[in-house]
C-alpha cells in the first residue's frame, strides 16, 4: 500500500505540471456531446448523424428513392425530413429536431433492428449518442 508520508516530496515544477493537466481534462468537455436542438443553419457530425438516421427512417416508411445528402448542413431538405419525423411521432412540426424527436428517432432504431435492420444497429452505436435525446 502507498503510503504519502513516506512517499518523496514532488518538485514544485512536477506537481505545477500534474495539476495543469488535471485542470486541461477536467475542463475540456466531450466532443461528442449531443446538442440540445438542431435546426435550420446547423452543421457538423450531429447533423450527420440526423440525417443518416432520417435515411433509414425513409427507407423504412416511404418509397423515397432520394434520401438525404449526409453533407452535416441542416438544410431545407432536412427541415422537411425533421417535419416528417415528427409528423409521424404526433410531435409539432417546427423544423426543429429537439431531444423528444431524438428519443422517438432511437426508439424506432430499437424496434428496427428488432425487425432485422442491422443497420438500424450500426447508426444507433454510432450516432445515437450525438443527436438531442434525453
Amino acid at each position: 500500500m502507498f503510503s504519502f508520508v513516506s512517499a518523496r516530496p514532488l518538485r514544485r515544477a512536477a506537481l505545477v505540471a500534474g495539476a495543469a493537466s488535471c485542470a486541461a481534462v477536467v475542463l475540456s468537455a466531450p466532443a461528442s456531446a449531443a446538442p440540445s436542438q438542431l435546426q435550420l443553419g446547423d452543421t457538423g457530425a450531429s447533423v450527420v448523424c440526423l440525417q443518416k438516421g432520417l435515411n433509414l427512417e425513409y427507407s423504412d416508411w416511404t418509397s423515397n428513392s432520394s434520401p438525404l445528402a449526409t453533407d452535416g448542413i441542416f438544410g431545407t431538405a432536412t427541415r422537411n425530413a425533421v417535419n416528417d419525423h415528427k409528423s409521424w411521432f404526433g410531435l409539432t412540426t417546427d423544423g426543429i429536431f429537439g431531444k423528444g424527436a431524438g428519443d422517438a428517432m432511437i426508439s424506432l432504431s430499437y424496434t428496427a433492428t428488432a425487425n432485422g435492420r442491422t443497420a438500424a444497429t450500426t447508426w444507433r452505436n454510432g450516432c445515437a449518442s450525438q443527436i438531442p435525446h434525453n
